[in-house]
């Protein structure tokens, strides 16, 4: 089972650049952050692409959000880790906004893989606490093209496994991560989110 973390690194890898609007996990792996600085925040991409934005329909929200992607990854050197965190939002509480399905969000990484013109190493899909088929039935449609795919399905551990067993009738290899970064976290937390980390190695190990 591999974790994705703020602190991820490659250290087989030469180093790289900053970019502004990117989360710097190593010199040479950078995160496309969807969800704050690389995007106004009137324009949130998860949001828009369900159209939950007043005045920005659903209709053609994949598209418009794929500019500043085509615009800033093809620039990035191939040996610097690209990684794409989508998110649910955490300004006021997770999550800022519930989608019925994972649906756009699948269409949104699709279009973000796609329009980034060099490989995608890693992407990251927040999970609500649901366990319906409904909500995972679009990850098969999810296309990752060599990306590894986490999924930020560790949070409310009690029904933690009932979501991995969900998740994995549409998508049978994934990561695991927690819904978001940890930068909004008190530090006074982190030791129950590590053991949820911990708890999650061993609810998702094959029985």
């Amino acid at each position: 089972m591999r974790f994705l973390s703020e602190m991820d690194r490659h250290a087989d890898q030469p180093s790289g650049a900053r970019h502004r609007g990117c989360k710097e996990h190593s010199p040479n792996s950078i995160t496309l952050d969807r969800h704050s600085s690389f995007t106004d925040l009137t324009q949130r991409s998860e949001q828009d692409s369900y159209g939950s934005i007043p005045g920005y329909p659903v209709e053609g929200a994949i598209e418009r959000n794929l500019t500043q992607v085509r615009n800033l990854s093809p620039h990035i050197p191939p040996n610097v880790a690209l990684g794409y965190h989508f998110c649910f939002g955490t300004l006021g509480g997770w999550p800022r906004f519930q989608p019925n399905d994972l649906s756009q969000l699948v269409k949104l990484a699709n279009g973000f893989i796609t329009a980034s013109g060099r490989s995608v190493d890693w992407i990251h899909i927040p999970v609500l606490d649901r366990a319906d088929d409904a909500f995972f039935a679009p990850l098969n449609e999810l296309k990752p093209q060599g990306a590894r795919v986490y999924l930020g399905a560790i949070h409310n551990m009690g029904r933690f496994k009932e979501r991995i067993t969900a998740a994995r009738k549409h998508l049978p290899a994934f990561g695991l991560g927690a819904y978001c970064g940890f930068g909004r976290i008190p530090t006074s937390q982190l030791p129950n989110i590590l053991a949820d980390h911990l708890k999650a190695v061993e609810l998702a190990a094959p029985e």
